[in-house]
């Protein structure tokens, strides 16, 4: 019973999560969560625990008090009459035949016993084999914002736009980003947005991922977006309010271009402010990131920003303080608006000072919200959009109307000012490149089957050569 309560757990509050996507995060990241975040010990015990405990209780006192003596007289009609037929053995035959082949069928579809698609590797495009060439570079940042979907836009359902401060910035959106398998959780939407690929767990991965991970490195044959501004001359900054080894956080950046990373021990020093369930508010992030981009700007670096919010994280948000003084008792969806008009004046507090006249802005959500309070709850994972909004001063127009999640690493190339040839990254299609260098059909094949055996994804995680 505490099993299916978990899964209902996981389910509720992160779609249907592959089981060694739930073991990496458990094992890399739980420690530095725990320390930080007291919803493992509330909502978690509440549900997997606590509920079962007592169910079991009811449970058991119903068959104590009323069902005891039938029960035990039936099974014991049961058991006499096996015996005289002589099938006892043959009832343990099937027994032990049910359990194997459900034990054989469980591990069957274990990503590691998959044959790899041929497919996936053959429509994988490698970074290092692309030109890219500058044609306007700007200073970038991505806000990736938690759990945020397209349809937090939609007045019918909430009886406002919940992310109107970031509608009227100017810039442009695509029409919503189309989530894809495997990418359901916001380490893999880190990996899909910064390297146009899943995190899939190969051989090779499960071979290396200790040592690699001593060692600071995290994929560590992969170019990614902070590789390619990090070689022509950027500085590369990525911040978050967890624990900065919550969820490998650390690597995944440290060891692709990024010169500082900042977590939450890292940046709980510099003010005194009150934490939330997941670590720094969001505005109290907002605030460590303008601190940064001040020192940025006035040392005249090209940088790029990562920023991963966290006030809009299921099951159901935390809320901020100073939303607290205006509405002691918020609903989800006032954390989402307050989280969207934090945004805003960071950006707005961006502007005030000059810096978007040479700085671009990336907004995009990296997975559907909590199922039973986000938006368009009763939809499959798959089909609930995501938001985003490009944020420029510039003139930028979309070239498709919608994008999926491994786009947006060629597309975030390209927004910082640069072209890339064929308009292609990793398993992406750039959103603001004229070129059609892959069809509708094949996008649409990567985002249903990307997350599957693949040779390449291999190639990724083979220990370097020693120099």
């Amino acid at each position: 019973m505490s099993l299916y309560q978990f899964r209902r757990y996981l389910y509720r509050n992160f779609g249907k999560p592959d089981r060694i996507m739930v073991f990496f995060n458990i094992t890399v990241g739980l420690a530095p969560a725990l320390k930080a975040n007291r919803i493992f010990y509330a909502d978690f015990m509440k549900n997997c625990v606590r509920k079962p405990l007592l169910s079991a209780g009811v449970l058991a006192g119903l068959y104590f008090i009323l069902l005891n003596d039938a029960i035990c007289r039936l099974l014991q009609d049961w058991v006499t009459a096996f015996h005289r037929a002589g099938l006892d053995g043959a009832v343990f035959a099937l027994f032990c035949a049910v359990l194997l082949v459900s034990i054989g069928m469980y591990f069957a579809r274990s990503p590691l016993l998959q044959r790899p698609n041929a497919d996936v590797s053959r429509h994988y495009v490698a970074p290092r084999t692309v030109a890219v060439t500058e044609v306007g570079r700007r200073n970038l940042i991505v806000i990736q914002a938690e759990s945020y979907e397209a349809s937090f836009r939609d007045a019918d359902r909430f009886g406002r736009n919940l992310l109107k401060p970031l509608d009227e910035l100017p810039g442009c959106s695509f029409a919503g980003i189309d989530p894809c398998a495997g990418v359901t959780w916001t380490a893999s939407a880190e990996l899909a947005y910064l390297f146009g690929a899943p995190f899939y767990p190969s051989k090779e991965m499960v071979r290396n991922f200790r040592r690699l991970n001593e060692a600071g490195q995290f994929m560590p044959n992969v170019v990614g977006l902070g590789d390619i501004l990090k070689q022509r001359g950027y500085t590369c900054v990525a911040m978050q309010g967890h624990p900065a080894r919550f969820h490998n956080f650390n690597a995944i950046f440290g060891g692709h271009g990024f010169d500082r990373i900042y977590g939450l021990d890292e940046l709980i020093g510099r003010r005194r402010v009150p934490l939330g369930e997941w670590g720094l508010f969001d505005e109290d992030l907002f605030g460590h990131a303008l601190d940064e981009l001040k020192a940025l700007n006035a040392a005249g670096q090209n940088h790029l920003v990562y920023i991963v919010t966290c006030d809009t994280h299921g099951p159901r948000g935390c809320p901020p303080p100073s939303l607290l003084v205006q509405k002691p008792h918020p609903s989800y969806a006032d954390v989402v608006e307050h989280s969207a008009e934090a945004i805003g004046s960071f950006i707005a507090a961006l502007g005030d000072r000059g810096y978007l006249d040479t700085t671009d802005i990336a907004i995009i959500g990296d997975h559907p919200g909590p199922s039973g309070i986000a938006a368009s709850t009763d939809a499959p994972w798959e089909t609930r959009k995501l938001y985003n909004r490009f944020v420029s001063t510039r003139d930028v127009l979309p070239c498709r109307k919608t994008l999926n999640q491994f786009d947006i690493f060629p597309t975030l190339v390209e927004f910082a000012g640069f072209r890339v040839a064929g308009g292609r990254l990793g398993l992406g299609q750039s959103g603001f490149s004229p070129d059609e260098g892959m069809s509708e059909a094949t996008r649409a094949f990567l985002r249903a089957h990307a997350y599957s055996s693949a040779t390449i994804y291999d190639d990724f995680w083979r220990m370097p050569s020693p120099r």
